[in-house]
């Protein structure tokens, strides 16, 4: 009988932009009351262990109470665009499917994405297949003092013209400001919030 011995990730980064599966799709909103949404998106990337994008915040809204253009609105987006999902937020912030069928909130997004998106093997003994294209990078927390781990909340497809756009949105937000990467050869980090709420809003694991 032929050895079976499992892939290493020896050599590779457990930071910077990779590849990267969907293992599956976790709602946290009925935790907060200043979130309208908080999804963790859990991917398994160059490391042993999963990471964690969260997309998380309020919605900015009209004088009727109608739902406008603003940050989350658009993190949602890059993600239903990633892995397909064609349906989105109404107006009043209800999610309806790609043929205007009520989904409900959150929870039965949640409940939604699992099902279409997530990875349907067990994770213990399979991964989910590489196909988004993810930026994981490191960053300092003053109130915490020590570094945790961040995904930048834009998912893209392994493709060529995906690498382009992730790559691109990365440097515009470095240049912003809004990435601020860990350099553990600095004795002096730039400050940075909280994991709990990050400019991003990630989820965020410590190391």
């Amino acid at each position: 009988m032929a050895k079976f011995r499992p892939e290493t990730t020896q050599g590779k980064s457990f930071l910077g932009f990779q590849e990267v599966g969907i293992i599956d799709f976790v709602d946290h909103t009925s935790k907060y009351d200043w979130a309208d949404v908080c999804i963790d998106v859990n991917l398994q990337g160059n490391g042993s262990f999963p990471v964690v994008m969260r997309l998380s915040g309020s919605y900015e809204k009209e004088p009727n109470g109608n739902i406008k253009d603003c940050s989350l609105l658009r993190k949602q987006y890059y993600l239903f665009d990633a892995i397909g999902f064609t349906g989105g937020p109404t107006l009043e912030g209800s999610y309806e499917d790609g043929d205007d069928k009520q989904i409900g909130d959150t929870d039965k997004l949640v409940e939604h994405l699992n099902n279409v998106y997530a990875h349907q093997g067990n994770p213990l003994t399979s991964e989910p297949k590489k196909v988004y294209y993810a930026f994981v990078y490191k960053e300092w927390s003053e109130q915490d003092q020590k570094a945790w781990t961040r995904v930048c909340p834009k998912l893209v497809r392994n493709d060529s013209d995906g690498k382009v756009d992730l790559e691109s949105y990365v440097q515009f937000m470095k240049s912003k400001g809004f990435i601020k990467e860990y350099d553990a050869s600095k004795a002096t980090q730039t400050k940075s919030v909280s994991p709990k709420q990050s400019s991003f809003g990630n989820t965020s694991t410590p190391f």
